[in-house]
């Protein structure tokens, strides 16, 4: 079928890579970088009451990765989508001729 190493990519089902690899990368910098910004209001020298309107006020706003994927389209400027976008018509080209 002409799979290798470096056209791999090409043959995952995006759903796949979506709801089973992007949580184990994603998690747990999501969760760093939350846990990092609630650390930032400690650090505040403000009183424990408004440290704790800023905490729940930033709970309030972040919202789930996912939700957040869901909803940005920004990657397609990525410079990486226009390699996949020529990886997959060579494949086309060089693998489904008729």
């Amino acid at each position: 079928m002409g799979l290798h190493s470096q056209n791999t990519y090409l043959f995952i089902q995006g759903h796949t890579l979506y709801e089973n690899v992007i949580p184990l990368l994603m998690n747990p910098l999501y969760n760093f970088m939350k846990n990092q910004k609630m650390r930032e209001f400690n650090d505040l020298g403000i009183s424990n009451i408004e440290k704790e309107n800023k905490r729940n006020q930033y709970k309030n706003q972040i919202t789930d990765f996912k939700a957040i994927l869901q909803t940005n389209k920004v990657y397609y400027s990525c410079f990486l989508m226009n390699k996949i976008k020529t990886d997959i018509e060579n494949y086309l080209t060089n693998h489904l001729r008729t």
